[in-house]
């Protein structure tokens, strides 16, 4: 609008000069035809240039009152806007409550993870070392049956040997907690065992024929005297 201003202002001015040099012109020739002639052009100029002037400026005033009207409805918009917004604040606060509560509460569940986390860690490690001190103390079974199989067949050996031997100085050195002493006889114990039942027998059979012998010496002699006689054995 301002430039349109200016424009018709302009145009005044070059009219108000065209007007001046024509009078100055008419002054050297004052024929009334001439200066008829030249004013008229000149009005008719002016008319015209008068009327593209107005119908741009009204152009001009319609555009402007166009994009007042835009202005004006982006305005009312934005108000709107601002109005639902404004009625929107106390639920946008209450979300941002909610929200910050919720942010609170995972803080809080990822704290107690962690030190669930940490207990896991700690009985993982309790397990793992009940493990190692299972698979130690199994290895120490495993070893102790070992050395315990190994003294019993050392043991063992030296029955054997003793057996071999047979000499009980063998037994002088050696610990009664640390040894297992074989039950039984020596094979020289019942070497001699044997040897004495053999004695006893031989010695049983002599003395059944002695007894045999007195036996008929004795009923050979009561047959001679004819007195009874009466034998009594041994036990």
């Amino acid at each position: 609008m301002k430039l349109i201003l200016k424009i018709e202002a302009l145009f005044f001015l070059v009219f108000m000069f065209f007007l001046s040099h024509n009078a100055y012109a008419v002054s050297y020739d004052p024929g009334i035809k001439d200066v008829l002639e030249g004013q008229a052009f000149m009005y008719n100029w002016m008319f015209i240039s008068l009327g593209g002037l107005i119908v741009l400026g009204i152009a001009v005033f319609a555009v402007k009152a166009h994009f007042i009207s835009l202005k004006k409805k982006k305005l009312k918009n934005e108000e709107i806007q601002e109005k639902e917004a404004s009625k929107e604040v106390p639920q946008l606060k209450e979300l941002e409550a909610k929200l910050f509560f919720t942010a609170a509460e995972l803080k809080q569940k990822e704290a107690e993870n962690e030190i669930f986390k940490k207990e896991l860690m700690k009985m993982h490690d309790i397990i793992e070392e009940r493990r190692k001190n299972e698979e130690m103390l199994r290895k120490s079974a495993i070893e102790l049956r070992r050395e315990q199989e190994r003294v019993v067949m050392e043991k063992e050996r030296l029955a054997i040997e003793l057996n071999k031997k047979n000499s009980p100085r063998l037994f002088s050195d050696i610990d009664i907690e640390e040894i297992i002493v074989v039950e039984g006889e020596t094979s020289r114990n019942l070497r001699l065992k044997e040897d004495m039942s053999a004695q006893e027998m031989s010695i049983k059979r002599v003395i059944e024929k002695d007894e045999v012998l007195n036996k008929n010496k004795k009923i050979k002699k009561s047959k001679t005297t004819g007195k009874k006689v009466v034998i009594k054995k041994r036990g």
